[in-house]
């Protein structure tokens, strides 16, 4: 069972520290006006956040106890803001929002 959880949080910091990388990339590319290419990689991002997602409720099993209801409301104003094209207000969403979040959520899981 040790291993199990081992594998998942090591699986989770890996995909938690790439997200965090690939988010500052595409707050770059939405702050420069590449809208297209910043959107493309907003899509795959969310399906990554998903993912990550499915993982620490796999180590909430165990023993972490990281809520993701804070997760799930960023990422629903996040949704919102991205159907409205407003761009610059996604940006800063995932600067000041997502990425301090996903910060924390490393922070945790590797303090386990």
């Amino acid at each position: 069972m040790v291993n199990k959880e081992g594998n998942m949080k090591d699986m989770v910091l890996m995909l938690a520290g790439n997200l965090q990388t690939r988010i500052k990339t595409i707050v770059e590319l939405f702050q420069s006006g590449d809208t297209s290419q910043a959107n493309e990689r907003f899509v795959y991002l969310l399906d990554d956040l998903s993912i990550l997602m499915e993982g620490i409720e796999t180590l909430n099993k165990y023993n972490s106890m990281i809520d993701i209801t804070e997760m799930n409301e960023k990422l629903q104003l996040l949704l919102n803001q991205f159907e409205k094209k407003d761009y610059m207000y996604v940006a800063d969403l995932l600067t000041y929002e997502l990425l301090p979040l996903l910060e924390y959520w490393s922070d945790t899981v590797n303090d386990e």
